[in-house]
């Protein structure tokens, strides 16, 4: 699966529109989701460029992840914060710093992500001028939030089918992709807490005035690998904490 192609064809015979500027996706996984993690890499790594591993909390790097030349290893255990999710944006400052366009996607480790998936985000996000953060799953809540998770509404990423682009509140940042050209910096070491990174992405999108798009799609586009719900999920740890969410 070349991630460019070698040569230009007519657009009679192109599949896929070949990407100019470079591609980075981040993961952040968990000890419990390896399996998983290592199927969305699959999934992934010919789509992209490079992509950074967030590995949260476990003991030992794997020996195919540390042989794999497209991943960058990052440990929580190198770090003084316990980052937890917000870890899949400690890449992006290193890549700015190179002063080269980009294209930055955050994934999860428990999704499969079909063969098109950068190639069909970056259009969308061409098509909306590179002005926009795109994702495949949006939530809408009230305008003044007096329940995050009882009074809000759901494009789901394996299961909604969507017919045009949405306008959302925020975008689960396991399907988020967006252009460096809108965030001249992303800091995660200033967000307070692991296990609120939608939250707090939503919230820096808000401060700079960067509109959250849901994309249109079909229904199971993107494959929940984590269907049977037995490994950690953030959902109760959410709900103990929703006053928080909600202010």
């Amino acid at each position: 699966f070349p991630l460019r192609a070698h040569a230009a064809y007519p657009d009679t015979v192109e599949a896929l529109a070949p990407l100019g500027e470079q591609v980075h996706a981040a993961i952040c996984s968990i000890p419990a989701r390896l399996d998983t993690l290592r199927s969305t890499i699959r999934s992934l790594q010919h789509q992209v460029d490079g992509i950074f591993v967030y590995l949260d909390k476990y003991d030992e790097v794997p020996a195919d992840l540390s042989k794999n030349p497209k991943l960058t290893i990052l440990r929580s255990q190198d770090f003084n914060t316990d980052h937890r999710d917000n870890g899949k944006f400690i890449g992006y400052s290193s890549l700015v710093a190179r002063n080269a366009p980009f294209y930055y996607f955050t994934c999860d480790d428990d999704i499969e992500y079909p063969h098109d998936y950068i190639a069909t985000m970056v259009r969308g996000l061409r098509s909306l001028d590179n002005r926009v953060v795109l994702g495949v799953h949006g939530v809408i809540v009230e305008e003044r939030p007096r329940s995050y998770f009882r009074r809000r509404f759901n494009f789901h990423f394996a299961e909604n089918a969507i017919d045009s682009y949405r306008l959302v509140n925020n975008l689960g940042t396991g399907t988020v992709g967006f252009h460096s050209r809108v965030f001249p910096s992303i800091d995660p070491h200033k967000w307070a807490r692991g296990g609120m990174v939608d939250i707090y992405f939503a919230v820096e999108c808000k401060k700079n005035m960067i509109p959250m798009v849901c994309i249109n799609r079909h229904g199971g586009w993107l494959i929940d690998l984590d269907e049977s719900k037995s490994t950690p999920t953030l959902l109760q740890e959410f709900n103990e904490k929703e006053t928080l969410i909600t202010n």
